[in-house]
């Protein structure tokens, strides 16, 4: 909730709809490799507008 308001956006999404977004980054298994899916681009534009790296999503998920 601080970050959406840092950023202005509170008013526009919620904390729920922001993380339901960002739920929808996926990690694949891809043989003995792990790779993150494509990030569809409103989750991207998000994750721009909260400053948000590639480097702070996950590397793996507990199966």
């Amino acid at each position: 909730m601080k970050l959406l308001k840092a950023k202005k956006i509170n008013s526009k999404i919620s904390v729920r709809d922001a993380l339901l977004q960002l739920s929808k980054i996926y990690l694949m298994d891809v043989g003995y490799r792990t790779i993150m899916a494509e990030i569809p681009k409103k989750v991207r534009g998000l994750a721009e507008i909260l400053d948000l790296k590639s480097d702070q999503f996950p590397k793996s998920v507990p199966s």
